[in-house]
């Protein structure tokens, strides 16, 4: 017990000298340089916050010493204001001026003042520059001793506090290499702003935008640190309260630019969710950062989240093998490295000052630099791969035509002799022969339709033609072209049309849907060996004006399986190799389909198991409009023969074998055919001979259809001729391009003799109807 009592007598004892011993004054002399005299000073805690220095002096509050071990006190996250006093005696020989550093937090409201012996209140002193602290200065007779008082509050971040007292020469010295040091890097920072934010409006690309906003952010948080407001009056008051707005906004700059450049939207979307939420939190900071309290250690707190986040993210795309920018992940490591021990002084966990903080700013400034030049490289290299993209897509386009043109040409002469070889008498075997050899050149024109079309389609140059159309007209269509097929391989089609209960017309592209529907079904038909197909059309979701359509095939053939099912609407792509040898096909026909549904805003899905059948489906909203009660009769084949019998027609093709075929065919048309094999010869038959119609080749050498018809339509006596253009080019634009050419109208080649026969006698009825008026 006794051993117990005089341990607790030695620790009283302690205590009371620890808070009872009053400090010495400073003894201020020729030597004095940068020494921390936390030592010589007393602290008083404001918690009002309203103390003056009236009320100070007057000691209403008691000041109280140090502990012994600290030279600087780190009080927390704390809405005090903290008074320090400190007596200093000057023992040179002259009245001497000394300046004095409040150290501690850069976001620190701070005040200093002097007291004289011989005067009744204190003198407040000027703030006479910042560099990294506050700076007051102050002068003392020789033999003199004073009292300076100083207030400390910080409500940004955990504070801490001390003082430096320093000669003249000491201070300039510091002041002189502080502000050309950090004038140096937020001049290269600001620099370095203006760079991203030149290329972003160059090249528009966020990227740039996000890190001009976060360098500029930066700049203006260390101009802050470094007391350049101060520079120009009245602007300290103006932006120092943005300093935690500067902080906020680099975070939230700093967080849009790692979701790009870390690519987490297409390869981590567990981390990209996680970063947008941080990222919408630090914009609602950003916003609000004027009224939050302690907003610089949030924000500290935040970027340290970050940085973690980023260090792991780096590390899982490294095992992932994820293809980030190498030299931007080396620059982000750095600048992660370098920017962590700001965040723990602003955490109040480190007191890093002096070489340590400017190494850190000057690697920061070297990171950053890093990081716009290998942003700005990589967009090179990307605008380098979009070009070859283009001039790739540009030689496609060329090959396309050139192809086009190629296979249509000698396609135009084999359907030509197909079809006039059926107007001749034949023998029962060599119709069969004829027959097929019609079927065979039509798979191949198809084949050659299906390849430009989906070229087409991987453009974006196909147009939609909605009009008003009845969905049950469709349907009988397609039964009529496919009642062949099902019977041949002795399969039953059921089609339920359950969207004539509408009593409207849809108003959509009738043909596409067709041609969606007859693959679709052609599809079903070449995978079905037993059983048959069926087709389902019903509506959903009806309104007034608008309605919701369900198509469903659905056949019991060979079925596919899950796995062959991811690939199964990429082009030239079918379940497996064997099928297209067992089965025939392109593996065109469902990518079509596809990319047509998509273009209407549905999607084609499919519901299949193996060796059970398969159900593909797709949904699409049409406009409803009422049915058109009068049909336009359609011009029969005896009126159009009566039309355009006898009709004179130029026929120009610089290719002998589509010259002779396109003759005959003309000839069994009922028509009067000439051919001239050059866009010249074209036009001395034209200056002698009177004609109806011209049929115009485009792709002719020396002179091309385009000029030609341009040299006719000079003619006076010749600009009403009807000029039909014959192409090959079954490619998007070429309509238009002879259109704009001065041509009338547009026949793809190979056509049929029935397309010609329709578009003479349209163009036949006009001349006759121009004629009458």
């Amino acid at each position: 017990m006794l051993k117990l009592s005089v341990i607790i007598f030695i620790l009283i004892i302690s205590i009371t000298n620890a808070y009872s011993n009053d400090t010495k004054p400073y003894q201020l002399n020729d030597k004095t340089t940068l020494v921390d005299v936390f030592d010589y000073s007393k602290i008083l805690e404001d918690k009002s916050t309203k103390l003056e220095i009236e009320d100070v002096t007057n000691s209403i509050k008691q000041f109280i010493p140090p502990l012994k071990e600290d030279t600087r006190s780190s009080f927390g996250l704390t809405n005090s204001a903290y008074w320090m006093k400190m007596e200093v005696d000057n023992q040179t020989l002259m009245k001497n001026t000394w300046f004095i550093n409040i150290l501690g937090g850069p976001s620190k409201e701070s005040s200093a003042y002097i007291k004289y012996p011989n005067k009744e209140k204190a003198i407040p002193l000027t703030l006479y520059l910042q560099t990294r602290f506050p700076t007051y200065q102050f002068k003392l007779e020789p033999n003199k001793s004073a009292d300076l008082y100083f207030r400390v509050r910080d409500t940004q971040v955990p504070l801490t506090m001390g003082v430096a007292l320093q000669s003249e020469s000491a201070t300039l010295r510091m002041a002189t290499s502080t502000y050309f040091f950090y004038g140096l890097v937020i001049g290269g920072l600001l620099i370095l702003a203006l760079y991203n934010i030149l290329y972003y409006f160059k090249i528009k690309d966020s990227g740039f935008f996000s890190l001009s906003i976060f360098i500029l952010s930066f700049a203006m948080e260390i101009s802050g640190h470094m007391g350049w407001y101060n520079i120009i009056p009245n602007m300290s008051e103006t932006l120092s309260p943005l300093k935690t707005f500067f902080a906020f906004s680099a975070t939230t700059s700093a967080l849009h630019l790692l979701i790009k450049l870390l690519k987490l939207k297409d390869y981590l979307r567990s981390y990209y969710i996680i970063f947008r939420t941080i990222f919408f939190i630090s914009l609602l900071l950003t916003i609000l950062s004027p009224f939050i309290k302690f907003g610089m250690a949030i924000a500290a707190i935040l970027g340290m989240v970050i940085c973690l986040l980023s260090l792991s993210l780096v590390v899982s795309n490294f095992f992932k093998k994820v293809d980030v920018a190498p030299y931007s992940a080396i620059a982000g490591f750095i600048f992660v490295i370098s920017i962590i021990p700001s965040f723990l002084t602003a955490l109040g966990l480190f007191d890093i000052e002096g070489l340590i903080t400017d190494l850190s700013a000057l690697v920061l400034l070297i990171s950053l630099v890093m990081l716009s030049l290998d942003q700005a490289e990589r967009v090179r290299i990307n605008g380098e791969k979009a070009e070859r993209a283009i001039a790739s897509s540009k030689a496609k386009d060329d090959f396309l035509t050139t192809m086009s043109h190629e296979l249509r040409t000698p396609m135009n002469a084999v359907l030509g002799a197909g079809k006039l070889l059926e107007f001749t008498s034949l023998s029962f075997d060599q119709k069969e022969y004829v027959s097929r050899l019609n079927s065979s050149s039509e798979h191949m024109l198809n084949l050659i339709n299906d390849i430009l079309y989906l070229s087409r389609t991987d453009q974006k140059g196909v147009a939609l033609n909605n009009k008003p159309f009845d969905i049950q007209k469709i349907t009988n269509d397609l039964e009529k072209i496919l009642i062949d097929d099902f019977q041949k391989k002795k399969l039953t089609l059921i089609i339920k049309n359950k969207a004539f209960l509408l009593n409207k017309e849809l108003i959509g592209d009738k043909h596409r849907i067709q041609q969606i529907l007859l693959n679709l079904l052609y599809n079903a038909v070449k995978f079905t060996a037993t059983g048959g197909v069926m087709l389902i059309i019903t509506p959903t979701n009806i309104s007034k004006c608008i309605a919701t359509i369900n198509f469903q095939i659905i056949d019991t053939g060979i079925g596919i399986s899950s796995s062959q099912q991811k690939d199964l609407f990429n082009p030239f792509t079918q379940a497996e190799s064997s099928t297209s040898r067992k089965y025939g096909g392109s593996g065109l026909g469902l990518a079509i389909c596809d990319r047509l549904v998509s273009k209407m805003g549905g999607k084609v899905e499919i519901d299949s198991t193996p060796n059970k059948g398969s159900r593909f489906f797709f949904t699409l909203d049409f406009l409803l409009t009422e049915k058109n009660q009068v049909e336009p009769e359609a011009t029969s084949s005896l009126v159009r023969k009566s039309v355009i019998n006898g009709q004179k027609v130029l026929l120009v093709d610089d290719d002998e074998m589509n010259r002779f075929f396109g003759e005959k065919l003309l000839e069994a048309c009922g028509v009067i055919p000439v051919v001239a094999e050059s866009g010249q010869q074209a036009l001395d038959f034209l200056e002698q001979h009177s004609f109806d119609i011209v049929l115009m080749d485009v792709s002719m050498p020396d002179m091309d259809g385009y000029e030609t018809v341009q040299r006719i339509r000079k003619h006076s006596s010749l600009k009403a001729i009807p000029i039909i253009a014959l192409t090959a080019h079954a490619i998007a634009g070429e309509k238009e391009r002879c259109l704009a050419a001065g041509m009338n109208d547009y026949l793809t080649k190979p056509f049929d003799i029935e397309e010609l026969k329709e578009v003479l006698s349209i163009w036949q009825l006009s001349i006759q109807t121009l004629k009458k008026s």
